[in-house]
C-alpha cells in the first residue's frame, strides 16, 4: 500500500501515477468533496469485486460512480426528461449522488447484481475530474472504509482502517484532512417524486428547492 501525498506541486506527477495504477486495475483511495473514496475502474467487473471484498461489503449493494460531465453521464445513464437533466445542471458538479435508469452494458456487478438503476455523482473535487478525463471512464466512488464503518474525511483514520488488513488498496492519496464530514446526499430519481434515500452533505430542502425551480 503506498501512499502519495497531494499538493498543487505534486498534482500533475499524483494524476499520472493514479492513472498508472487504474490501467493496472488497481484500487485508490483518493480525496472527493465529500469524503475519502475508493476509486478504480467502473466498468471492470473484477475490480468492482476486488473492492466488494476488501471493504467486505455485501455484493447484492450497488456502488455508486463518480463521472465528470454530461457526455459521460449519457454513456452510463438514461435522462427520462428534460426536468431530470435541468434538475442535474443544478446541483453538479456537487456533493449529491443521484439514482438513475442504467444503461445496460454497465457491469451487473455495479448495479449490486442485476438491478436496473445505477448512482452517480459528478464531484466537485478538483482532482478526481482531472482524473476521470484522463483516464477516460467512470469511476466507483464508494466511501473508503470497512462496511459497517463511517467514512472519514480524516487521512489518518482511513490509512489506520486499511494498512493492518491482507486486501488493501493499491493506492492512498493524501490530500490531508478534508473540509467535509459527511458523505453524499442520495435521491433516486427514477421515481415521481424524487426520494431522499441518504441524507448527507446536502440538505433535502435544499435539494427540493432546486427540484421546484
Amino acid at each position: 500500500m503506498k501512499i502519495i501525498t497531494l499538493n498543487k506541486d505534486t498534482e500533475y506527477s499524483v494524476l499520472l501515477e493514479s492513472i498508472f495504477v487504474l490501467k493496472k486495475d488497481g484500487i485508490l483511495v483518493a480525496p472527493t468533496d465529500t469524503i475519502y473514496g475508493l476509486a478504480a475502474d467502473a466498468t471492470n467487473k473484477e475490480v468492482i469485486q476486488k473492492i466488494s471484498f476488501l471493504k467486505a461489503r455485501d455484493k447484492k449493494k450497488p456502488l455508486p460512480i463518480f463521472i465528470d460531465s454530461f457526455k459521460m453521464l449519457e454513456e452510463v445513464a438514461y435522462i427520462k426528461n428534460d426536468g431530470i437533466r435541468k434538475f442535474l445542471e443544478k446541483i453538479w458538479p456537487g456533493k449529491v449522488t443521484c439514482v438513475l435508469p442504467s444503461r445496460g452494458w454497465m457491469p451487473i456487478e455495479i448495479r449490486g447484481g442485476g438491478g436496473l438503476n445505477i448512482g452517480v455523482r459528478m464531484p466537485g473535487h478538483k482532482f478526481l475530474p482531472s482524473l476521470i478525463k484522463s483516464f477516460g471512464k467512470p469511476l466507483t466512488a464508494t466511501s473508503a472504509n470497512i462496511s459497517g464503518k463511517d467514512g472519514s474525511s480524516k487521512i489518518g483514520d482511513v490509512i489506520r482502517d486499511f494498512q493492518h488488513l491482507p486486501l488493501q488498496p493499491d493506492l492512498i492519496i493524501d490530500a490531508g484532512d478534508l473540509a467535509e464530514s459527511k458523505p453524499s446526499t442520495v435521491i433516486d430519481l427514477t421515481k415521481e417524486p424524487p426520494e431522499i434515500i441518504r441524507e448527507g452533505a446536502i440538505p433535502k430542502e435544499e435539494i427540493f428547492k432546486k427540484w421546484l425551480i
